[in-house]
């Protein structure tokens, strides 16, 4: 039997095994990686900071810009076609032969662009639709500012310096929008209107008396009548509706501004007169 010598495995602690070494270099580099990518981050987070606030001052500047030039100069080229609009509105006023001429050119270009209006439509929007086109909502932003201005007995020189002193188009929209009556308000104030008026006649017949209604009586009512070739008025139906009879009244209301109106600008007309024929000379050409 032979003799066996077990020899026990020698180990060097001094010198770490391979492993070990894998595993503390794995760790270093896992350690370093965060720490770059931490780094990194900030480096980022400070780089879009400083990218989006110089994006806005430079948005900011460019805003300040534009508001001094093209900005400007788009809403003085704006101002100055609906002065031109105000004038064209100016010169059909009245029944003499050249307000009766152009009207009727006016209702020529209405034709040919096929735009319907009601009957009620103002002149003027009739005007801003032409030049403006199908937009309702710019004809009736710009309509309602030009009708405002009508209101309020604007010069024509003045138009400009006046939408501008009133916070431009859209500003004028809105606090007109604020202000309006509905149709209800204004069949209402039509009333206390015709309650002062003069009577301009007593219309008295046993045709007339035959739809006479005793529950009616100081109610308004719509009588259609027909002017005859004599100067008389052929009365054919009453109405009842309320729904007529409030738009009649509306109508009324919306006369009887007309001809105050018609009175002030009469009084300014040879202010403006110069003034718009210039206008008109500079749109036509």
């Amino acid at each position: 039997m032979s003799n066996a010598t077990l020899v026990a495995p020698v180990t060097n602690t001094a010198t770490p095994s391979i492993n070990t070494q894998v595993t503390s270099a794995v760790v270093a580099t896992v350690k370093t990686s965060k720490s770059t990518a931490k780094n990194k981050s900030v480096v980022s987070n400070d780089s879009f900071k400083k990218q989006t606030l110089t994006t806005l001052k430079n948005l900011v500047s460019q805003r300040e810009k534009w508001e001094t030039t093209v900005y400007r100069k788009s809403n003085e080229m704006l101002y100055g076609i609906l002065q031109n609009c105000f004038a064209v509105n100016h010169a059909m006023l009245g029944n003499d032969k050249e307000a009766k001429e152009r009207r009727s050119a006016l209702n020529q270009f209405i034709e040919q662009k096929n735009y319907r209006f009601t009957e009620s439509t103002p002149v003027i929007t009739k005007v801003v639709k032409c030049v403006f086109g199908v937009d309702r909502r710019r004809v009736s932003a710009y309509s309602l500012v030009l009708r405002e201005a009508v209101k309020q007995s604007v010069l024509l020189k003045d138009l400009p310096k006046w939408i501008e002193a009133n916070g431009g188009v859209e500003q004028i929209r809105l606090s007109k929008g604020k202000n309006a009556k509905t149709p209800k308000q204004k069949a209402q104030a039509a009333q206390k209107a015709m309650a002062k008026a003069d009577v301009l006649c007593v219309a008295k017949s046993r045709s007339l008396s035959k739809l006479a209604d005793v529950d009616m009586e100081g109610k308004d009512c719509v009588l259609l009548a027909t002017q005859q070739a004599d100067g008389t008025f052929a009365i054919r139906a009453l109405v009842r509706s309320k729904g007529a009879v409030n738009a009649a009244l509306v109508s009324y209301l919306s006369q009887s501004k007309s001809t105050t109106e018609d009175d002030n600008k009469k009084k300014t007309a040879a202010n403006d007169s110069k003034m718009r024929q210039k206008a008109i000379d500079q749109a036509a050409a």
